[in-house]
């Protein structure tokens, strides 16, 4: 964990680090451990991570009136609640179904878009000590099909871990890290 983390901890812990790092062991209580998975080239579950990765960039970032209410209801089940719920400090995500509509309403006035575009998916680094996998999303905003020029570039690390409670594997994000390129 200490590498994934290492660039905020050279010049001191940043307040967005230590609410991180909090959630992170917070989370890593309620999730239980994915050492069992032995990492391996093109093995399905790895490709079901990668999977479960995409959709849940798509759920977060994508702006969409048309799929928006269910990609904001999606991320409750998708990302542990700790998280989500520093994520909707932030305003990446919606706090409630009023602020959803309200968001919505202002796509529609601003005509604000935001469609995702993965380019690359990738495991960084091997399973934390708590079995939390780590998998890296990166790619581009499409603000507008007409003009690329107006794209933005994101890199996502999430840690991914086991739902509690689940016999068969369910994944759910345990940390977000959103890097900016």
């Amino acid at each position: 964990m200490l590498s994934i983390f290492s660039r905020q901890f050279e010049n001191g812990i940043s307040p967005k680090c230590k609410t991180l790092l909090v959630s992170l062991a917070l989370t890593s209580l309620a999730l239980t451990s994915c050492s069992n998975i032995i990492l391996k080239p093109k093995d399905p579950e790895l490709i079901n991570l990668e999977t479960f990765a995409k959709s849940v960039t798509t759920h977060l970032f994508e702006l969409n009136p048309a799929t928006y209410p269910d990609f904001q209801k999606s991320l409750e089940k998708e990302i542990a609640p700790n998280v989500l719920s520093q994520l909707k400090k932030q305003g990446i995500c919606a706090n409630s179904k009023e602020q959803i509509q309200q968001n919505i309403k202002a796509m529609d006035v601003s005509r604000k878009r935001c469609l995702i575009r993965i380019e690359s998916t990738g495991f960084p680094s091997q399973a934390t000590a708590q079995g939390l996998i780590p998998i890296e999303v990166q790619g581009t905003c499409v603000k507008s099909l007409n003009d690329l020029s107006t794209a933005s570039k994101f890199d996502v690390l999430y840690l991914v871990g086991r739902q509690l409670g689940t016999k068969s594997f369910h994944p759910m994000i345990a940390s977000v890290e959103i890097k900016k390129i």
